[in-house]
């Protein structure tokens, strides 16, 4: 696990700079920004340029080195993916926006993911998907090489 703690009212800056909305009435409730500050967090933890134009684009990789970020702010969350995911490593991002500071748990390749004691589906959860525990992840040291 990697513990990267930065400013928020950075992240909050840089991507309003690209148009982006106004976090600041209720951050713990906006999805966009959670997931915003995972990927920045890896982005500086692989020493990574990072790109905060948050304007959703299906076939861009949330890294510029193919990485996927999936962040929650459930300390002990689960790494979730989908069948409809692109090929690719999927880092868990732990956000904690009281404290400025995103936990990256680790890691795994999707095809490593879509095992079937992962999955779940409705009613049990909102869109039928793999739910991968943090003590299943690899290391995210691991992926340092394969950048």
């Amino acid at each position: 696990m990697q513990q990267i703690k930065y400013g928020a009212q950075e992240i909050n800056n840089r991507a309003s700079a690209n148009h982006y909305n106004d976090y600041i009435l209720a951050p713990e409730l906006d999805v966009d920004l959670i997931g915003l500050m995972g990927e920045y967090a890896a982005s500086l933890y692989f020493n990574i340029d990072f790109d905060f134009d948050a304007i959703y684009n299906v076939g861009r990789s949330d890294l510029i080195n193919g990485f996927e970020v999936r962040s929650t702010t459930w300390p002990n969350g689960n790494l979730i993916t989908y069948d409809k995911d692109k090929t690719a490593c999927y880092i868990l991002a732990v956000v904690d926006l009281k404290h400025s500071a995103v936990n990256l748990k680790g890691w795994l390749h999707i095809y490593e993911c879509r095992q079937s004691k992962y999955w779940r589906d409705k009613p049990q959860v909102r869109e039928a998907s793999y739910w991968i525990p943090q003590s299943d992840l690899r290391p995210l040291n691991e992926l340092l090489g394969n950048q």
